[in-house]
């Protein structure tokens, strides 16, 4: 049995006529006789009463026309629904990031695409670095967002942005006025880390370790508020990622300081599955952080960002290029001592 068969069975039903029901689905009234003839050799009955001039129903064709109308109603009711998916006033997205992109780039891109798609539900997901391919792989989550993944066994990845490293300090640290140092001369300073040992731990402790300058640890934190609470405070000094030292710095409660020795950058990258295609509000969310300007709203791409040392500047004034930093955290083994106990990404 066909949808139009149905569709025509309940035309001439409503128009009392073949010839006006032949006209309402645009075929031939020998078209339409030839279907509800078929139809009813289908189904076993005979479903209308053929010598009246109303086309009067029998008891089957009554049941029928209540089946038919419901079974129309309901393709209808799906069509609806799979306009709304294409249209995006219907749908959800969900994507897992790791704590720092969660935490300081999701919040304004994902604002922005609520504020575009207010019908699309958007689910968030907080995870480890390195179970992002994995859950995007399992299918718990449509997209993945974070620091370059080494292990995604078939899945499509794109670089959106480039987050580097910075050094900050409170106003009133006996650094905080230089523009610039040399890891040579942070030997005797303390530094605040994160409690997990992440590839971005790893790869500071390196570089100082390859200069043979003592890598001191004053605390081990929760989390980047806390370690730049502590910044805050002047007893030591932290290296964290760009994204998450910008509002402290921008807002005066924290000096960014250039590292001489210090070009590394973390490249930030979305996570999706290769084999099938997304659904409309994935797909949507997707395209979006491809074009999302992550240096807008004040956040400099040139001179203060890219090189650490100036403050942010006036809108109108000009802004020359900066050279990318020379170092990837992803290209750099993450090895675990002995003694650490868990590793992330962050």
């Amino acid at each position: 049995m066909e949808l139009y068969q149905l569709e025509h069975f309940i035309a001439v039903v409503e128009e009392h006529s073949f010839t006006r029901a032949a006209e309402r689905v645009f075929r031939t009234q020998g078209a339409v006789s030839v279907t509800i003839r078929k139809l009813e050799e289908e189904v076993g009955v005979p479903l209308m009463v053929r010598d009246s001039h109303e086309c009067a129903l029998t008891e089957a064709g009554q049941a029928l026309l209540a089946y038919a109308r419901h079974i129309i109603d309901l393709r209808d009711e799906m069509q609806r629904c799979m306009g709304e998916f294409r249209s995006l006033t219907a749908g959800r997205a969900t994507i897992a990031a790791h704590e720092s992109a969660a935490q300081y780039l999701l919040p304004a891109p994902l604002a922005a695409f609520y504020t575009e798609h207010p019908n699309i539900k958007i689910e968030t997901r907080l995870c480890d670095g390195q179970e992002i391919a994995h859950l995007v792989a399992e299918r718990e989550v449509d997209l993945g967002f974070g620091i370059r993944q080494t292990n995604l066994h078939g899945l499509s990845s794109e670089a959106v942005h480039e987050d580097g490293l910075l050094l900050v300090a409170a106003p009133g640290h006996r650094i905080s006025r230089r523009r610039i140092v040399g890891i040579a001369e942070l030997c005797d300073e303390r530094f605040f880390v994160h409690s997990r040992y992440t590839t971005m731990r790893a790869t500071v402790e390196r570089l100082f370790a390859d200069r043979r300058v003592p890598f001191n640890i004053a605390a081990e934190l929760w989390n980047f508020e806390t370690i730049k609470q502590f910044v805050r405070t002047g007893g030591g000094i932290a290296i964290v990622p760009a994204s998450v030292a910008r509002p402290d710095v921008e807002a005066g409660r924290l000096v960014a300081i250039r590292v001489d020795d210090l070009d590394v950058t973390r490249t930030i990258e979305v996570v999706y599955r290769e084999k099938g295609r997304l659904l409309p509000a994935p797909a949507a969310l997707l395209e979006f952080l491809r074009r999302w300007h992550w240096d807008r709203e004040g956040h400099r791409a040139a001179g203060w960002w890219g090189g650490f040392a100036d403050p942010p500047l006036p809108d109108d004034a000009p802004r020359g290029t900066v050279e990318q930093p020379t170092v990837r955290m992803d290209e750099q083994p993450c090895v675990t001592p002995e003694h650490e106990r868990h590793s992330s990404d962050d």
